[in-house]
């Protein structure tokens, strides 16, 4: 199987989706240009498998598999963080922490990968998004313009009203300090 990568960032919102994140062992280049384009990587494990179950030991073998994937592809990247796949924690942040990554959590899913119309997209972003929401969105896999078009929509919107995105893996730099799972507070919009 593939490592995942991801990209907590894009020129279009910080805070919003990324480049479609690359399978590392498939698509080399791809991940090159996530590195020189300034996005960071993340490591989302070797198969997209819920790891909420598994040891320590079979956790760390497959962070190191992707990790491992990642650096053929992009040898000198820093993979500083590692998001659950399904947001399915277990064992894994003390595992990612031991190996020099930070876990990345959300507080806000909406479903995108149900692609339920770019309007309905619009407004689960809208009724869900809260000061120091970090969202989750996806930009790979399948066609995804109805969430590059709910983006497209609602961050004008927010900043409009005076909302601020703030890269999440920034502000973790620049606190030193871990980005929780599904429901924890970070700092990432603020009205």
């Amino acid at each position: 199987m593939a490592p995942r990568t991801c990209c907590p960032g894009s020129r279009r919102s910080p805070a919003g989706s990324g480049a479609r994140p690359p399978r590392a062992d498939r698509a080399p280049r791809g991940v090159r240009r996530i590195v020189a384009d300034g996005h960071t990587l993340c490591n989302h494990g070797m198969r997209h498998e819920d790891m909420s179950a598994w040891p320590p030991e079979r956790i760390a073998a497959d962070l190191r598999e992707a990790g491992d994937a990642i650096r053929a592809a992009a040898p000198y990247a820093r993979i500083r963080y590692f998001r659950a796949p399904y947001g399915a924690w277990g064992q894994t942040p003390a595992v990612a922490a031991s190996l020099g990554m930070q876990p990345l959590g959300w507080r806000l899913a909406v479903a995108d990968w149900e692609t339920p119309g770019t309007d309905e997209l619009v407004r689960r972003l809208l009724d869900g998004i809260t000061p120091g929401a970090v969202v989750l969105l996806h930009d790979g896999g399948r066609d995804r313009s109805q969430t590059v078009d709910a983006v497209d929509r609602v961050v004008p919107a927010l900043r409009a009203q005076r909302w601020r995105f703030t890269v999440t893996y920034q502000w973790a730099l620049a606190t030193d300090r871990y980005v929780p799972p599904c429901g924890g507070t970070v700092p990432v919009l603020s009205a």
